[in-house]
């Protein structure tokens, strides 16, 4: 993982010489932003933050049904 400034497409040349310099035996399969991974992992934490209230109240729901005795 590499962190740039910038446009992160001009540094992908420069990144598979710099690892072909250190050991040519090390593929590099892909390079890519992680500018889409960012909102993904954005979005999957909101919905567990809202599973997590959801299955808070619905805990609590179940609790106060079997007190009464439903």
């Amino acid at each position: 993982m590499i962190r740039t400034a910038g446009d992160s497409g001009q540094s992908i040349p420069p990144v598979r010489r710099h690892v072909a310099s250190l050991d040519r035996d090390v593929p590099v399969q892909s390079l890519r932003p992680f500018e889409r991974w960012r909102f993904t992992t954005l979005l999957l934490g909101i919905f567990a933050a809202l599973a997590m209230v959801l299955g808070g109240v619905r805990h609590r729901e179940i609790a106060i049904r079997m007190a009464v005795g439903a």
